[in-house]
């Protein structure tokens, strides 16, 4: 899904958030959250196709399945991880599907484990943090009745708050 072209930008970094200029009355976040929002790049075809079965009710829950796994296994490749978390429509989905009430056992774990596969490099946290249903993404899986599911929640939450976590990512449980 990254194209060899997208390969040179892939660590580049986000605009400085702390200067620029917001709306009067508008707060820190809302500030930021526009400005993120603006240089997400748009998904390639195949992508943008696989992100709309994962977010569309009236798909099969297969076929939403296999969707929420593809986006797992392509969280796997660490040349990946970073692209597509600046690619739009890739957090947002992976989030609507985790805070969404009817999701399976199935949709959740792979896509909890998507999202904590974004949060691992440093250059994503303030990215994934900012995404509007992050948070209650993470604490709704958190309280999970499945332990798998509130291990990767936890886990992801953990690669947000913490400074060290580099020994954290070599756990194999999941």
């Amino acid at each position: 899904v990254v194209s060899e072209s997208e390969t040179n930008d892939a660590h580049t970094p986000l605009p400085d958030t702390t200067l620029s200029p917001r709306s009067k009355g508008e707060s820190p976040r809302i500030s930021m959250q526009k400005r993120m929002f603006a240089n997400l790049r748009p998904p390639d075809s195949s992508l943008e196709n696989l992100l709309t079965v994962l977010t569309d009710e009236n798909t099969s829950h297969l076929r939403r399945v296999n969707a929420c796994g593809a986006i797992k296994t392509l969280t796997l490749n660490k040349k990946n991880v970073i692209q597509l978390a600046r690619t739009r429509g890739v957090i947002s989905s992976i989030t609507s599907v985790l805070c969404r009430v009817d999701a399976s056992e199935e949709e959740r774990t792979r896509c909890i484990n998507a999202l904590m596969h974004l949060c691992v490099p440093e250059e994503n946290w303030r990215l994934v943090y900012l995404f509007p249903q992050t948070a209650e993404a993470l604490a709704r899986n958190m309280a999970d009745r499945y332990p798998q599911i509130r291990y990767a929640a936890c886990l992801a939450l953990s690669f947000l708050a913490k400074k060290n976590r580099k020994e954290v990512v070599k756990n194999t449980i999941l």
